[in-house]
């Protein structure tokens, strides 16, 4: 062997030292991490990292470690540690940034530097770690993939190792020029294209036991005047091409042995192509115990290495090195069992159940652990049991008493000659002897029809539990098994259920709870209406509401409507006002918030639905936010209430049912407009599978968009094949374009009808149903504002979208889960350009919510979002401010 390999042997006997720094007295950590509240010019600490790579590394010291978060940025080292001190960086992923880069990281003329356990994601061309002179580097389990990037380039450097890492970046994995002493051994590198690795010009190198596979070049070139030992590789190249490849240059230096080649021809050597290992060792010497046999055709890179090569690892990339007994050994060196390539088999557990039977046991009471370990490759298992107390047990499974109260670590350990580890532990509680379980069930609410059920065992109770039955009185209980003690359990529909849990301990003792009730906090809609509740013109105590104003109306209890009802669909007209001013309804009982329903103008009629909080006695309040006076009327659409006959929301993919523009919808499928007193009935639900509700929908949740209506009027939604009721649902002047929200019963045959005051074109757009079953319940709150954009100062940009979180002024119940949607007033002011907004209930759902002009003052209307935060889109060429006013959130159930 040459005296230059000697010396890398040295170096890569050794690379777990490089790898793990040895202990420094005062080694401090600097921390990186790209978030919030990071700051290059802070401490670097965990709570206050770096916010680039580049700032630790213009401060790192010798015997400090850069911990790495998450960052996008390039970095260039410059500072080196030493021999006893090195410099680690670790852990965390390196993405490509934007800008001219040399690589992601560059090791600029460095020494004594460790790169432990990255991640990285270099761009087009650019190499994850770049080696630019220095010494003693090591870069271990580095992890490097982008499309088109390169992996590591090491540049006129000595002593570096490159150990274990994987390497997919469909670049060039690995780039060795010049230098001395460089060990690349146990790396997979996998799916790059036509670059495989490349070492030239550099002195003493070895390439041992690396899995190199993927190149449509030559899967492994050596160039130049090159001093190599390249053992124990498995190297292919699949697109029928050379999988080494040595110049003439390189020769008289390189030692091939021990590797499996796959390609076609297998070797260049000099000028000449060898076809088998066998043709190349006739010819050269070269390549003695070289195999040709496929990777994949057997085991003939298992126990089949040179343990004695230049750069041999251990533990190797997915673990340490074994003899598997199914395969015979036929390497050589130390250890006739080592495997080529990056990979060494590995034994597993086939079986590891172990378990303790008691997490709590008085004292005297016995706890087993018991195992039914089994390796794979059937080696025998040998196993340690420490209770915890002073006494262990050399077996796999064995009974134990404790002889005294306290908390014991009970530890289990099995081992096999092939390497395996399994270790356990539990904490064992002991109590005295005597106590007895006196449970308690709870029940707090997770979602709008769900509940975290929960057991407390009490003080005393003496042994740990075995299983706990929770009964919610509908016959269908549910399971926990072991220390678990809570379980969330969704009822089948809103109401109040009876809670009871029964448990049985290890020991064979029962006891039930005492009965507990819990009433779900979402609701569930009932289909309504749509029936007029107030119309201030009208009725004995006719009176317009006057400046600053409130009317408290009655709506639970009142015409079917249950007292318990929780909330109430509501549209809501301002007739005849005076002056400009707007309307608030809120819960009766709660203070009123800043708020608005609708906005109006002196002499114009504008209406807008809501979803309302019942308040006091099922109240609610209608506020006159003006100096002058108004005429208010409220058409109720339906209602909410937590009991077993309530139907659930489900949410559809926006989807048109009526344009009458096109056609669509329409009887005869052509357009035509409404007459002025016409009735259109366009399909919303069908039993046959459609995108349209479902034949069994009770509700259907509508968008209603009146288009250049001849003169000012109103629509009416309401069930088909039924009366016309006294109500309206969109309000409109002459000319104008304006949507609504509309909640409506679904009608014979499926249908809804729309009667039409003035001739009008009609857009209608479904966006959900009500079906008994569904998935989505409602929670009521106070109307609270979470958005203004006019108080931030940042309105909203020609199209463009924004996304607010709904939960910061307007927090929703904290139930442990995100809200399926958020239902809100949204409106638009100040827009200076004519337009649409989208409010989007579902991703990319592009129908609009509500149109506005610059001329026409604010615009409203009742929005479903989804999630805890709302996107908006502005379709218009100007700015304009958004008002968010949250009423109410569904859950899943």
């Amino acid at each position: 062997m040459r005296a230059g390999l000697a010396l890398v042997v040295a170096v890569s006997t050794s690379a777990a030292l490089l790898i793990a720094p040895p202990a420094h007295a005062q080694a401090e950590t600097l921390h990186v991490n790209q978030i919030t509240g990071c700051s290059d010019s802070g401490p670097g600490s965990a709570t206050t990292p770096y916010c680039t790579l580049q700032a630790a590394a213009d401060v790192v010291e010798p015997g400090q470690t850069i911990k790495v978060g998450q960052v996008q940025q390039a970095a260039v080292f410059t500072r080196s540690g030493t021999e006893d001190a090195p410099i680690t960086i670790t852990g965390g992923e390196v993405t490509v940034p934007s800008g001219p880069r040399d690589a992601l990281i560059t090791l600029d003329h460095v020494e004594h530097v460790v790169l432990h356990d990255l991640r990285t994601s270099p761009g087009y061309h650019d190499p994850a770690v770049l080696v630019d002179g220095g010494s003693h580097v090591t870069i271990d389990r580095l992890r490097a993939r982008g499309h088109g990037g390169h992996g590591v380039r090491i540049t006129d450097a000595t002593d570096v190792v490159v150990s274990r890492s994987w390497l997919d970046g469909e670049g060039r994995p690995v780039q060795v020029s010049g230098g001395a002493r460089v060990t690349v051994t146990g790396n997979v590198m996998e799916r790059y294209r036509n670059l495989g690795v490349l070492v030239e010009s550099t002195t003493d190198a070895a390439i041992t036991g690396n899995t190199i596979d993927g190149a449509c070049g030559a899967a492994l070139a050596i160039t130049g005047a090159t001093t190599v030992s390249v053992q124990n590789n498995v190297v292919s190249a699949p697109c029928s091409r050379r999988a080494i490849e040595v110049d003439a240059a390189a020769v008289p230096g390189t030692t091939l042995d021990y590797n499996i080649v796959d390609g076609w021809p297998p070797y260049r050597w000099g000028d000449d192509y060898y076809l088998s290992p066998a043709e190349l060792y006739a010819a050269t010497g070269q390549g003695a115990h070289d195999s040709d046999v496929h990777p994949d055709d057997g085991d003939a890179e298992v126990d089949s290495g040179n343990a004695d090569a230049p750069g041999v690892i251990d533990p190797a990339f997915d673990g340490p090195r074994v003899d598997d007994p199914r395969v015979a050994n036929t390497g050589s060196g130390a250890y006739p069992y080592l495997d080529r390539g990056a990979r060494e088999a590995q034994d597993r557990f086939v079986r590891w159940s172990v378990s303790v039977s008691a997490t709590r046991a008085p004292v005297g009471g016995e706890v087993a652990v018991t195992s039914d370990v089994t390796s794979d490759w059937g080696f025998p298992v040998t196993c340690t049991i420490d209770f915890g107390d002073g006494t262990t047990a050399q077996a796999c499974s064995a009974p134990h008493t404790f002889s005294a109260p306290g908390t014991y670590t009970v530890a289990f350990q099995a081992t096999t000659p092939s390497k395996l580890v399994l270790d356990r532990q539990w904490q064992v509680t002991v109590v005295p002897a005597g106590g007895a379980m006196t449970p308690t069930v709870t029940a707090d609410p997770y979602g709008a029809v769900s509940a975290l059920l929960s057991v407390d065992l009490g003080p005393d109770h003496p042994w740990s539990p075995k299983s706990v039955r929770f009964d919610v009185g509908d016959g269908n209980p549910s399971w926990t098994f072991g220390d678990t003690l809570g379980t969330t359990r969704r009822f089948d529909r809103p109401g109040t259920y009876t809670v009871t849990a029964t448990i049985t301990d290890v020991a064979g003792n029962v006891a039930t709870t005492k009965p507990i009730t819990f009433t779900t906090y979402g609701s569930g809609f009932v289909s309504y209406g749509p029936a007029r509740f107030l119309d201030t013109r009208t009725g004995g105590t006719a009176r317009k509401v006057g400046p600053n104003g409130t009317v408290r109306l009655a709506v639970g209890g009142q015409r079917g409507i249950p007292a318990d009802a929780t909330a109430v669909i509501v549209n809501v007209t301002a007739t005849n006002p005076s002056s400009s001013g707007f309307v608030t309804t809120y819960p009766d009982g709660a203070t009123r918030p800043v708020v608005s329903t609708l906005n109006y103008t002196a002499g114009r009629t504008v209406s807008n639905p809501a979803t309302v909080a019942l308040g006091t006695g099922g109240h609610l309040n209608l506020y006159n936010g003006s100096g002058g006076t108004v005429d208010l009327v409220a058409d109720v659409l339906g209602y909410y209430v937590r009991n077993g006959s309530a139907d659930a929301m489900n949410q559809l993919w926006p989807q048109r049912v009526l344009d009458t523009r096109t056609g669509h919808g329409q009887e005869a499928g052509v357009p035509a407009v409404i007459p002025a007193g016409g009735t259109v009935s366009p399909v919303v639900a069908t039993a046959s599978p459609s995108d349209l509700a479902p034949g069994e929908a009770t509700s259907v949740l509508l968008n209603v968009t009146v288009v250049n209506p001849a003169a000012s009027g109103f629509v009416t939604a309401y069930p088909a094949g039924t009366a016309r009721p006294t109500a309206s649902n969109v309000n409109f002047a002459a000319g104008e374009t304006i949507g609504k929200a509309v909640t409506v019963p679904v009608g014979q045959d499926g249908r809804v009808s729309f009667y039409a005051h003035a001739r009008t074109n009609l857009i209608v757009t479904i966006l959900g149903y009500y079906i008994p079953g569904g998935d989505g319940y409602f929670v009521p709150v106070r109307p609270e504002r979470a958005v203004d954009t006019r108080t931030s100062g940042t309105p909203i940009a020609p199209r463009a979208d924004v996304t607010h979180p709904l939960d910061g002024n307007a927090p929703p119940p904290r139930f442990g889960v995100t809200p399926r949607s958020v239902v809100s007033n949204v409106t638009v002011v100040n827009a200076r350009g004519s337009g649409y907004l989208i409010a989007y209930a579902l991703a990319g759902a592009a129908e609009s919510t509500l149109n506005f002009t610059p001329a026409g003052g604010p615009v409203s209307n009742m929005a479903l979002t989804g999630g805890s935060n709302g996107t908006f889109h502005n379709g218009s060429d100007g700015t304009a401010d958004l008002l968010v006013d949250v009423s109410g959130y569904f859950f899943a159930a």
